[in-house]
């Protein structure tokens, strides 16, 4: 598996909205085409792919204040769930972001996506809230010691 980043208008982009759309946006009666583009706002976007260049992982980090990311759009392909490439591209885009300068991660969780978060070093913040009426849970990761 190679990670890496997506650039706009590049076969890796087309297959990511792809993966968003089939995985994330479609079950909930949603289309990309009501989602924004997002680029502008510096969102940089991460893709693990096979060894034919097919994207089977892809994750959005969108800057915040302070030195801060929230990670956003996480997606595995259905044949490549359960078999550690969510893990590994997590893995890769915090430490992309924290040679970068980024100090903290955020997230909303799907509820049923918590305990993943959980073990990759994410704690809870608050409360479960609905979001897109599916149940959700912020959760936040600090890449650099406080001292």
């Amino acid at each position: 598996m190679t990670f890496r980043k997506i650039f706009p208008e590049t076969n890796a982009y087309a297959q990511e909205r792809a993966l968003r759309d089939t995985l994330l946006r479609q079950p909930l009666g949603l289309t990309m085409d009501a989602e924004s583009v997002d680029w502008a706002d510096g969102t940089r976007h991460f893709g693990l792919f096979d060894e034919t260049d097919t994207l089977v992982a892809c994750v959005l980090a969108s800057p915040g204040p302070n030195g801060s990311v929230r990670l956003r759009q996480m997606a595995v392909s259905s044949a490549s769930q359960s078999s550690g490439f969510g893990r590994s591209l997590m893995q890769q885009a915090e430490a992309e972001l924290r040679r970068s300068g980024v100090k903290s991660l955020s997230l909303h969780a799907r509820d049923t996506a918590i305990g993943f978060y959980e073990k990759l070093g994410y704690s809870r913040v608050g409360d479960i809230y609905l979001e897109l009426g599916i149940p959700h849970q912020l959760m936040g990761k600090e890449l650099v010691r406080k001292e």
